[in-house]
């Protein structure tokens, strides 16, 4: 009996043990369920407060292009003939090797191709109508120089043909052409290039062509045609940032600019052109700031003289190299950090016409050239004088304003 009482007992506690447990799992549960709904139901974590200082936008450093621009490459008869070598090409290498470092850093180089190059057919040839060997575009190139204008008095020397010719061999080069045209089409274009994500338009404009009419009027622009260059110029305007006019213009052996020149100087700058690069005189004359209605200032270089020639003159013996920055910051633009860099084409040997077989044709930085090297000089015979330093650097600072040198 007892045995019984005590089972009864046990089973008692036994479901008594279980249904407390039962009971404390559920409160679990709920309390688990009333916790998650809980969680979901709070607001999301507030913001970071706002900051009540003004956020700073970030500066965009200007847009800029270094450039450098010479004048004529003007390849006379004892210049190609030191280039000829044995097998028939030509190494015109050694006329830059002193001034490759003034060009080659630059962004773009910009050169006037003087003597056109109508093709090794024709053979090559001097004064007065010239044709420079097709080598010369490669040896430009490996310089440094990118750009090369082609209106000026000699593009017209070997007819239509020799015409599209060079430009074709200026593009199979890589340069960058301007002012020589193959169709009308063409003519019209406004030739742009770009760099450092700056657009630059490059016009270029002969006064004549000594006497030669183009076989069309579109083969070469001429100054006198105003309406058609205030066209270019303007179209020009749209399509880019900065518009240049390379002018072959002015008066052979004159120093200082003649009317043509200073009418068309003002008429560059009241349409806006930002550098007018200017050429033919085969001497260096000034360089100046003008200033239009609109308050733009455009910086005229009236001749930049002879980059390389075998001419006579003491004075065509001296050209400098214009430097300058096209500056684009925002929706402003500028011309800055202009300097003209003085040189001096060298040769040796007794020159009495264009045929003389002179040597060591090169250029110097007039910084590098020493008496020592103008003592050598080939015009000391010829002037019966003794060419200085001091002599160049006299008629640099004669021409060039103190501000651009």
């Amino acid at each position: 009996m007892k045995k019984r009482t005590a089972i009864v007992i046990l089973f008692i506690a036994l479901i008594g043990a279980v249904g407390g447990f039962t009971f404390l799992y559920a409160d679990a549960l709920r309390e688990r369920e009333v916790l998650r709904e809980t969680e979901e139901m709070k607001p999301d974590e507030p913001l970071a407060p706002k900051s009540d200082t003004p956020s700073v936008p970030q500066e965009v450093p200007p847009q800029r292009v270094t450039i450098a621009g010479v004048g004529d490459n003007l390849i006379h008869d004892p210049i190609y003939m030191e280039a000829e070598q044995a097998d028939g090409s030509y190494d015109f290498s050694h006329l830059y090797e002193h001034v490759r470092d003034m060009i080659e850093p630059k962004d773009i180089a910009i050169i006037n191709q003087e003597s056109i190059i109508g093709g090794d057919e024709y053979g090559p040839s001097g004064y007065p109508a010239f044709n420079t060997p097709e080598d010369m575009a490669g040896y430009l190139k490996a310089v440094g120089f990118d750009a090369v204008t082609l209106a000026n008095n000699h593009i017209l020397d070997k007819g239509p043909k020799a015409v599209e010719h060079t430009i074709a061999v200026w593009e199979t080069a890589g340069l960058f052409h301007s002012g020589a045209n193959r169709s009308e089409a063409e003519r019209h274009e406004i030739p742009i290039m770009e760099k450092n994500g700056v657009k630059i338009a490059l016009l270029s404009y002969t006064y004549g062509t000594n006497g030669i009419e183009p076989d069309v009027p579109w083969r070469t622009i001429y100054l006198d045609d105003k309406e058609g260059i205030r066209a270019d110029i303007r179209k020009a305007k749209t399509e880019s940032d900065f518009v240049i006019v390379a002018a072959h213009w002015g008066d052979e052996n004159v120093m200082e600019p003649n009317e043509q020149q200073r009418d068309m100087a003002k008429f560059f700058s009241d349409e806006g052109v930002d550098v007018v690069l200017g050429c033919h005189p085969h001497v260096v004359q000034p360089v100046e700031w003008q200033m239009n209605a609109a308050g733009e200032k455009t910086l005229v270089i009236y001749s930049m003289g002879n980059y390389i020639s075998a001419m006579f003159g003491l004075e065509n013996m001296l050209g400098y190299t214009a430097n300058f920055d096209l500056v684009k910051d925002g929706v402003t633009k500028r011309v800055e950090n202009v300097k003209m860099i003085p040189t001096v084409t060298h040769f040796e040997g007794h020159i009495t016409s264009y045929h003389s077989a002179c040597s060591n044709f090169k250029i110097y930085k007039l910084a590098d050239y020493t008496d020592e090297i103008a003592a050598r000089h080939g015009l000391n015979v010829y002037h019966g004088t003794t060419l200085t330093n001091r002599f160049f650097q006299d008629m640099f600072e004669e021409a060039v304003p103190a501000e651009f040198r």
